[in-house]
């Protein structure tokens, strides 16, 4: 993972990360997120994936690309995940450094490094109980009940100390961690507190 700081330092806006294990629902909490609040900067990410696999709108490349784009400097912040790499384009500096806020979905994993680059961050941990969680991704139908058992036995790494979370919980019907999510972003001020 990399996160280039050097913009982190002038920006004025505000930093918004989502991040929730697979199958917890944040594509489609984001989707209606962005709906109703048209203000706000989404963030396509380049992930090396094909476009057709049912996830987020993304922009799709091949690892040769990926590793291309990340040696001329289009990312602003990259990471390895499940097999998968991730970029968010450089362009997420000017929308900050123009006042925007700024939401891209992203990994708890590679948390740390982006926190520090990005110490103003605020982070929206979307979770859901373990029996919901089995419950969709057996829905879902692309794993194995053992793939299945064995990411929800995975352990997952504490949030680093001071930067600012608020959990939002998609257990229950989808409009109430919509709801959730909005009311958080609208609480937030530039400067990364709650208002």
């Amino acid at each position: 993972m990399s996160a280039h700081s050097p913009q982190s330092r002038m920006a004025s806006g505000q930093l918004i990360m989502v991040v929730g294990p697979s199958g917890a629902g944040k594509d489609s909490i984001l989707a209606l997120v962005k709906a109703a609040m048209p203000d706000l900067v989404f963030v396509r990410r380049t992930i090396t994936r094909p476009a057709d696999d049912g996830f987020e709108d993304h922009v799709p490349v091949s690892d040769d690309e990926f590793e291309a784009l990340s040696k001329t400097g289009e990312f602003l912040m990259e990471w390895a995940a499940n097999g998968l790499r991730y970029g968010i384009p450089k362009s997420v500096s000017a929308d900050l450094a123009r006042g925007n806020r700024v939401v891209f979905n992203g990994s708890r994993g590679a948390l740390p490094q982006i926190a520090e680059a990005y110490p103003d961050i605020f982070v929206l941990s979307i979770e859901v109980s373990k029996d919901v969680l089995r419950d969709r991704l057996e829905r879902r139908g692309r794993e194995t009940p053992e793939a299945i058992e064995a990411r929800l036995a995975r352990d997952v790494p504490d949030f680093p100390a001071g930067v600012q979370v608020e959990v939002i919980d998609n257990s229950g019907p989808l409009e109430n961690a919509v709801a959730q999510m909005i009311d958080a972003i609208s609480r937030q001020t530039r400067d990364g507190t709650a208002a």
